[in-house]
């Protein structure tokens, strides 16, 4: 699996934020190596948890906060969301709230949308278009005013080029590991639901291990092992 993407990784697919690069690639490996492992993958509820930032993408954003607190001192700056699920931008689009149906940028841990805190309670009336300013001077990317407290860490240019090389990604991992088949038929699996990500049991002298099937959810599968 790193081999796979390590070579993933040979494009170059590095590009600038600021004066930084940013990597492509690192982006793919934090989705796999940390998001598709994670127990919030088809959360129905909006998430907060910053865990599910890529990393470097949160330094940038500390560093707009910290500039934002110089002009105000007195306020802070968070996110209402990072991560979100599939399920839930699903639901964001059946209802018309976003024009993305999936695969959105909050789903490979990469966006967020922001919130000021003022004498210790969250809001929206902070200084908008100075945050908005910072951002963009650090080499991050804002939207249009229709959503003006969204932040994200790659131009909306290279979205799409980003999901086709986590799908890739992450059909290069099937592939490579090979160390199982979905079931055709859940009543073959262990008896039991399947709800942490790598568990391993054994059932009628076979290896079955908890994994994602190519719907995001988990489901027992077999592994070409014995026990």
């Amino acid at each position: 699996m790193e081999k796979y993407l390590e070579n993933l990784g040979s494009r170059k697919e590095d590009h600038r934020v600021g004066e930084k690069k940013y990597s492509m690639k690192k982006i793919v490996d934090f989705y796999i190596s940390t998001i598709l492992k994670s127990a919030e993958f088809n959360s129905p509820d909006p998430v907060a948890n910053m865990d599910l930032l890529l990393p470097d993408f949160k330094t940038v954003f500390a560093t707009c906060v910290q500039q934002y607190k110089n002009r105000y001192p007195d306020q802070d700056v968070t996110f209402t969301e990072t991560y979100r699920s599939n399920v839930l931008q699903e639901k964001y689009y059946n209802d018309g709230a976003s024009k993305v149906k999936k695969d959105g940028m909050h789903h490979f841990g990469i966006a967020g949308d922001s919130i000021f805190i003022i004498g210790g309670k969250k809001t929206y009336k902070g200084d908008v278009n100075l945050l908005r300013k910072i951002y963009n001077d650090n080499g991050l990317t804002i939207l249009g005013m229709w959503d003006p407290l969204h932040v994200q860490y790659i131009p909306v240019a290279e979205q799409q080029r980003l999901r086709d090389m986590v799908s890739e990604a992450v059909a290069g991992k099937q592939q490579a590991e090979k160390k199982f088949v979905l079931l055709d038929h859940m009543e073959d699996a262990p008896y039991g639901v399947c709800t942490v990500y790598g568990e391993e049991k054994c059932y009628r002298g076979k290896k079955y291990i908890c994994d994602r099937n190519p719907t995001g959810d988990l489901e027992w599968a077999a592994m070409d092992e014995n026990c």
